[in-house]
């Protein structure tokens, strides 16, 4: 069904969008020196997103 397409375009768009905020905000509390309080997101996030290389480079 095209409905079913787009939604599920959509939904992928969206949940790109979303991990780019989540990397913006954790790239933010990272230079205000937070490293010890984001450990436990970014390694949830890593092994979330094995594949993201931004990730595994930080």
């Amino acid at each position: 069904m095209p409905f079913e397409r787009f939604r599920s375009l959509a939904a992928q768009s969206l949940g790109k969008e979303r991990l780019n905020a989540m990397e913006r905000r954790i790239d933010a509390e990272l230079s205000l020196g937070q490293h010890r309080q984001m450990l436990a997101e970014l390694r949830a996030l890593t092994a979330e997103h094995p594949l993201h290389e931004r990730r595994w480079g930080g």
